[in-house]
């Protein structure tokens, strides 16, 4: 399982979590608290790119009409992942 298989996971629970339990007084300490640990891991990813020629691809993969749709992260989407979690 790769930085990004963990970093989607994490969006995942944020994003279901904050619709179940949006309401509730600590609401707002979970969100920070995952923003946090996405933070992290774009920064993580971020030492992984350092220098290296290929990007960091994530496991998850599926088939649309023939074609393989994947997730990668290369220089520019850890830039904008960056500046979208940061």
């Amino acid at each position: 399982m790769s930085s990004l298989d963990i970093l989607l996971l994490l969006a995942l629970l944020l994003s279901g979590g904050m619709f179940v339990w949006g309401r509730v007084a600590g609401a707002g300490w979970f969100a920070t608290v995952v923003y946090a640990l996405m933070l992290v891991l774009v920064a993580m990813a971020g030492m992984q790119l350092d220098g290296a020629v290929a990007p960091i691809s994530s496991h998850l993969s599926f088939d649309v009409l023939g074609q393989t749709i994947s997730w990668r992260l290369d220089g520019l989407g850890w830039f904008f992942a960056l500046l979208t979690v940061g």
